[in-house]
């Protein structure tokens, strides 16, 4: 299911808001409008650069063309343990 970019805005806020990541910055991705890119910081104050697919789904962006996909159910899980 496709989200509009708003509602994807909203649940990434909330998750952030969660698992305690700070945003430090969610605008539109450059490549792609119907994404979004975000910096964030986590608790430690590591920088995480993250693009929000238009699926919901949650890319943690590691350099040279790497990437990772963010388990966001078990970051919340996590978070309640």
């Amino acid at each position: 299911m496709k989200l509009t970019r708003k509602e994807l805005e909203l649940e990434f806020r909330n998750f952030c808001s969660l698992v305690g990541w700070c945003i430090f910055k969610l605008v539109p991705n450059v490549k792609n409008k119907k994404q979004l890119q975000s910096v964030v910081f986590d608790p430690d104050g590591n920088k995480i650069d993250v693009i929000i697919t238009e699926s919901g789904r949650y890319i943690k962006l590691l350099g040279n063309k790497q990437y990772e996909e963010i388990n966001q159910k078990k970051m919340l899980d996590d978070c309640k343990a």
